[in-house]
Order: C-alpha cells, then sequence, then structure tokens
C-alpha cells in the first residue's frame, strides 16, 4: 500500500520571514542600551559619578567600560535585527499566513519610556555630590561617632608589617607610613585619624603628637564636654555609595568655638589626644589652627 502524499499545505515553517515583527523589538532595544549606555558613559567622563565610587581599585574604569559595552552591544543588536537562523524542521501545520503582533504605537512609547526615563531623568536631576543635610545629619549620627572596633588601612598595614618587632612599635616605624611635614607636623586623613583610636599600640606613640587634616567641619551635637567643641567628618568608602560609612570626631578649642561655615573645608592642625567616651577610645584634635581651604581632588589622600 503506497504511502498517501503529504498535504499539498504543508510546509517548512522556517520558510517564513519572521524577521517582520523583530525590527520593532530590536529597535526599542537597541535605542535603549545606547541611553544605557550614553548614561553611564556620561557620569564617568562628566565626573559626577567621582563621589559615589572610590579611586581604590578600577571600579571608574570598570563603569566607563561597562557604558561603552552597551553601545556595542547596541550595534550589534541592530546590524543583527533581521537575522535569524532557519529552526532545522517542519513544522507540518499547514500553509495558514503567519501574523506578529507588533503592538500599538501606544504600547511601543511605554515600553520605549520604561526602559530609558528613568536612567534619563537621574543623568538630569540627581546631584553630582552628597548633599550637606545629608553630611549633616551622617556627622553626628551614633553610627559616625562610635569608637572605632577596628583600624583603617593604613593602620592594619602599619601593624601588619610591625607585628614582630621585639622593641615594640614606636614612633620611628609610624613615620615610615606617615612622613611628617617640614614642621614636623603627621598630614592623615579623617578615616585614619578616627580609626587610630582603635588601635592602642598606635595611640600611645602618637598621644601629643601634632596632626593636620583636611575635613568637612560640623556643629558637634554629639558631645557633653561643652560648648568649645566641633566635629570633622568624611564619609569612608570600601568601594562605592552603597557601602559608604560616616566617621566623624571632635575637634577642640581652648576657648569659645570660632566662626566656621557649616559643612565647610578646612585645614585643621593641633595635637591628638584620646579620650574615653561612648564606652571606648575616640579620638580628639586640640586646635592650634583652623584655616579655610578647598576641597581636596577625588581620590587623594591625606598622607
Amino acid at each position: 500500500m503506497n504511502a498517501s502524499p503529504a498535504p499539498e499545505d504543508s510546509h517548512d515553517h522556517c520558510d517564513h520571514d519572521h524577521s517582520h515583527g523583530q525590527g520593532v523589538f530590536f529597535t526599542i532595544e537597541t535605542f535603549a542600551l545606547v541611553v544605557w549606555g550614553a548614561v553611564l558613559t556620561y557620569y564617568v567622563a562628566s565626573g559626577k559619578v567621582t563621589p559615589f565610587l572610590t579611586t581604590t581599585g578600577i571600579f571608574r574604569e570598570q563603569a566607563l567600560v561597562g557604558g561603552l559595552l552597551l553601545f556595542v552591544v547596541a550595534v550589534f543588536n541592530f546590524v543583527m535585527r533581521n537575522r535569524f537562523p532557519g529552526c532545522g524542521h517542519d513544522h507540518g501545520d499547514g500553509g495558514h499566513e503567519h501574523h506578529h503582533d507588533e503592538g500599538t504605537a501606544m504600547s511601543k512609547a511605554i515600553s520605549l519610556a520604561i526602559l530609558t526615563v528613568p536612567v534619563v531623568l537621574a543623568a538630569c536631576f540627581a546631584p553630582s555630590d552628597w548633599t550637606d543635610e545629608f553630611l549633616r545629619v551622617q556627622a553626628n549620627s551614633q553610627v559616625a561617632t562610635n569608637a572605632p572596633a577596628a583600624s583603617s588601612a593604613l593602620v592594619n598595614q602599619v601593624k601588619e608589617d610591625n607585628k614582630s618587632t621585639p622593641a615594640g612599635f614606636t614612633l620611628e616605624d609610624f613615620k615610615k607610613y606617615a612622613p611628617p611635614t617640614p614642621e614636623g607636623h603627621f598630614r592623615l586623613s579623617v578615616s585614619d585619624l578616627w580609626s587610630i583610636a582603635g588601635d592602642p599600640d598606635v595611640r600611645k606613640v602618637l598621644a601629643g603628637q601634632v596632626v593636620e587634616t583636611t575635613a568637612q567641619v560640623v556643629n558637634d551635637t554629639m558631645s557633653k564636654a561643652g560648648g568649645n567643641r566641633l566635629r570633622v567628618f568624611e564619609l569612608q568608602m570600601t568601594c562605592c555609595a552603597a557601602d559608604a560609612r560616616p566617621v566623624s570626631f571632635p575637634i577642640e578649642f581652648s576657648g569659645t568655638v570660632p566662626e566656621f561655615r557649616e559643612m565647610g573645608w578646612y585645614q585643621v592642625t593641633g595635637t591628638i589626644d584620646f579620650l574615653d567616651e561612648r564606652g571606648g577610645k575616640i579620638t580628639v584634635i586640640k586646635v592650634t589652627d583652623m584655616a579655610p581651604t578647598t576641597k581636596p581632588k577625588p581620590g587623594g589622600r591625606a598622607i
């Protein structure tokens, strides 16, 4: 018995052109990728990302590369928008016509808006730095003022390199990591000065030494030592804004607090001391000079 011939309406499904419904999708996707890449590249190139990504490592370079790669993917998708390989088998679904729903103009516009408008608005209206109000609150937060339980990278390195020193850690050892200025001052960051309070060996050799730091200065609402204190403050980042931790400690004047600009940048000079407060040791600078200055260059270290 002869096999029945295949129905005339049987056809190879892969012979159909499926490209006409894909063009719109890839146009929207490609445009969205271009917008995302442009925003990311703009943030890095303009310096807008600088306050929110540390210079430690290659985080800023990675952000720039990520933006450029989005452009590459967008170009690839655009070039390949109408090129789809055959599926390699016969669906035998009859000769009916295939219809691809490309959506209405409104649905396309909504899809594109969802994909692009939020990032465009962020690029246009997001602040280019931490706001003064946010920093002011953080400077006097309990997190910022807690006595440090761990040392900074500087102190950790000092201790690691000198842990086997028979005579113990000395001031000369510390000078190898933070060479003093010609005046004999140790120029340290707020984070390093704050974290030194958590290490008894470093406290011992630095107590009474003259230090300098460049920082924002705010009113002190946490201390109970009277009205002769302000606070120096900074955000300590490991990689980015998501892990930013506020650190601050008081600076003390022999008389009344001088006139100053809240959240202004100052170079503070004075002798370092360590006091028992909030259940642990905290750093205090007994100020001999506080001079207005400009914000340090992004990524610049204090030592």
